[in-house]
């Protein structure tokens, strides 16, 4: 049995390095395109598992001029003064949508940070931010070893709930954030996430806006002095607002949720190449994450057949009858709950049901666990691997006897959408599902534990082997996040990131192609996950 771990795997890109000036900055985020006589897709890899970096940067990371090159119509975010640094700008022309809530220099959308750092010889603020590489443990509220270093991206975040605040966190502390915009309907959440932030890093990069997801045309200001924006409102804004990310030409992440909505964002892959913007829709635990574990696990197999996934998030300390609680909305694990996922048995996509095909099964450090079919947990890689790999599948992991009351909802049609009349009064079934869900399974302080365990099946020099990938983490008691935020917000943030350095080309693109396995392990340290991985030879 050959046996390695990922975490000892560093990067090796060392600590940030002073940067040479924002319209530098610019051309690494925007400035990446292929040469005009390149083919549209050109620098993609025929096995989207085996993309290098060195690969996916050939034709992406050349600097140029960005005034002499920039198509028409761009040159505007790059010359003269920036909008949104500009001492006369003015709030009073922004839409009535959203509004900066946190205290900030007059005329700022996004406030220069003054008070730390100072400016350098270009006039360019200037913070002291912790070196990449120094903080241990996973959550790390960013004291120690400080070095000057000029300010780097401008990123937005829509909704400011628990993943939207921990994808925030790590786009201040890991994605070379000058500031990042914490957007919420509700003005009182969005200013106390960005108040967590400041307190937590130590300086203050947040700030906080009200915006409405629901109308997106309404944000076109704010994105539009972005360079990322990440969505972590629900899957049905998603689309409108892969829309907006294109015509403010503003790269775009989001926590996905719903396969049929992101199979419209990737539709709009040629608009986002137009725009030279990268669009990455379906990031966080699952999917995401486990999508990128799973191309982990095949790196590691010469032949890869099969793969099989099991995720889940469950409370270290359950409380019956559920043994459950609630670590993300109500109205999201109601929707993983209905409907089908989609797997590839016989190398062909099949859609299955979900609650269904439940099985029992030991995981390590976490003991016996029951697994059950949820839908959407693979996003489109079912798609992209058909006729590469013989069986993909992905369970949800719960404690047992989870999936049995679920069944005993679905019998009741609490699933429902046609709505029911009981005296006076009608109601829609999944409405008071996701009420009473939310009121019964949140337990203020509940502290978690999430798993992503992967299967891989093939051969290795030539003999017959099984690779296992595994990831386990654990509510964070130094910066109050959970599990579940974590792996949910840091992995979008991690995506997003790439995408502004330009590391990622041009296009609307699936999880499983922007971000190879073996480029995610590489983020994975300064994170404080621990990623194992172990292959068996079976005869």
């Amino acid at each position: 049995m050959w046996t390695e771990s990922f975490s000892a795997r560093r990067s090796g890109r060392g600590s940030r390095r002073t940067r040479r000036g924002r319209s530098s900055r610019k051309r690494r985020s925007r400035g990446r395109r292929s040469s005009s006589s390149s083919p549209p897709g050109a620098g993609r890899p025929a096995r989207p598992w085996r993309r290098s970096e060195s690969a996916s940067r050939e034709n992406w990371s050349k600097p140029r001029s960005w005034a002499q090159s920039s198509p028409a119509g761009r040159t505007r975010r790059c010359s003269g003064p920036r909008p949104w640094s500009s001492p006369g700008s003015s709030r009073r022309n922004l839409a009535g949508f959203f509004r900066p809530l946190s205290p900030s220099p007059p005329g700022l959308l996004f406030p220069s940070h003054r008070g730390r750092g100072g400016y350098d010889g270009r006039g360019s603020p200037v913070h002291r931010l912790p070196v990449r590489g120094t903080q241990t443990g996973a959550g790390g509220a960013g004291r120690g070893t400080h070095k000057e270093v000029q300010v780097g991206y401008r990123y937005v975040v829509i909704g400011a709930g628990r993943q939207g605040v921990a994808a925030a966190y790590d786009l201040a502390r890991q994605g070379d954030a000058e500031r990042v915009m914490l957007v919420d309907r509700d003005a009182a959440i969005a200013r106390a996430g960005a108040e967590r932030l400041n307190r937590l890093l130590g300086w203050p990069v947040a700030d906080a806006a009200v915006g409405d997801a629901s109308q997106p045309q309404t944000l076109t200001p704010l994105l539009a002095k972005a360079d990322g924006l990440l969505s972590a409102a629900s899957y049905r804004f998603n689309l409108g607002l892969a829309r907006l990310a294109i015509e403010t030409k503003t790269h775009m992440v989001d926590l996905g949720g719903h396969t049929g909505v992101v199979r419209e964002q990737l539709a709009l892959d040629p608009e986002a190449r137009k725009a030279e913007i990268t669009v990455v829709p379906d990031c966080g635990m699952g999917p995401g994450m486990n999508v990128t574990l799973a191309l982990a696990a095949l790196d590691l197999l010469d032949e890869p057949e099969e793969v099989r996934i099991y995720d889940g998030g469950i409370p270290e300390n359950p409380r019956p009858p559920w043994n459950y609680a609630l670590f993300f909305s109500a109205e999201g694990l109601v929707n993983e709950y209905e409907g089908e996922a989609f797997f590839l048995r016989g190398g062909k996509v099949i859609p299955v049901a979900a609650l269904s095909e439940l099985e029992e099964l030991e995981i390590p450090l976490l003991g016996r666990l029951e697994a059950f079919v949820t839908s959407g947990g693979l996003s489109t890689m079912p798609w992209t691997f058909a006729g590469k790999l013989r069986v993909l599948e992905n369970k949800t992991l719960r404690y047992p006897g989870h999936c049995a009351l679920l069944h005993g909802l679905q019998a009741l049609g609490m699933f429902g959408r046609a709505p029911v009349r009981v005296g006076e009064t009608t109601f829609i079934p999944r409405d008071a599902l996701i009420a009473l869900l939310d009121r019964s399974l949140s337990y203020p302080g509940a502290r978690d534990v999430c798993v992503l365990h992967v299967w891989a099946r093939g051969r290795k020099e030539g003999r017959p082997a099984e690779a296992r990938v595994q990831l386990v983490d654990r509510y964070d008691p130094e910066t109050g996040f959970r599990a579940m935020e974590k792996l949910t917000g840091w992995h979008a943030a991690v995506v997003l990131a790439l995408a502004v350095r330009g590391e990622i080309p041009p296009g609307a693109t699936p999880i499983e192609r922007a971000l190879s396995g073996e480029r995610f392990l590489a983020e994975a340290p300064p994170r404080g996950w621990h990623i194992s991985s172990s292959v068996v030879f079976l005869g």
